[in-house]
């Protein structure tokens, strides 16, 4: 893939293709190569890879031609991140009994949960009786 229309080495984005016997041809690993780039992958950000120039809306269109490219090769291609369904994290959560899937909170739970106020009263007793205690002290 060219993105200056020229001979010269440093023109080219996604180098896919070798001279084999003063012939050029596709390889599969440049592809492969190419496609990683595109997708993102930390590997890739450099060098010739280097496509921090680019849309997201050019990468997809290069990953539809890479994909052809895959598909010459009778591979398939990896699905690039803006391809993947938008799944459910897998993880169940369990809560609140096994087997459902809601989040972790005090709204969900099946329990009572406590009064503020009534956990509150100790914390007003206890400075109630060290009020208290300073008075007598004072004496």
């Amino acid at each position: 893939m060219n993105r200056g229309g020229t001979d010269e080495p440093n023109a080219y984005r996604l180098p896919i293709a070798k001279m084999i016997n003063g012939e050029l041809k596709i390889v599969f690993r440049g592809v492969i190569a190419a496609g990683s780039s595109v997708r993102d992958e930390p590997k890739f950000g450099t060098g010739y890879y280097n496509l921090s120039g680019a849309t997201q809306r050019d990468k997809e269109r290069l990953y539809e031609q890479i994909k052809e490219l895959y598909d010459r090769f009778g591979e398939a291609a990896p699905l690039a991140s803006w391809e993947e369904p938008e799944e459910k994290n897998s993880d169940v959560t369990n809560f609140p009994t096994r087997g459902d899937d809601k989040e972790v909170s005090l709204a969900n739970t099946q329990y009572r949960v406590f009064d503020a106020e009534y956990a509150k009263r100790p914390q007003r007793k206890l400075a109630a009786n060290m009020e208290e205690r300073r008075k007598h002290r004072r004496q």
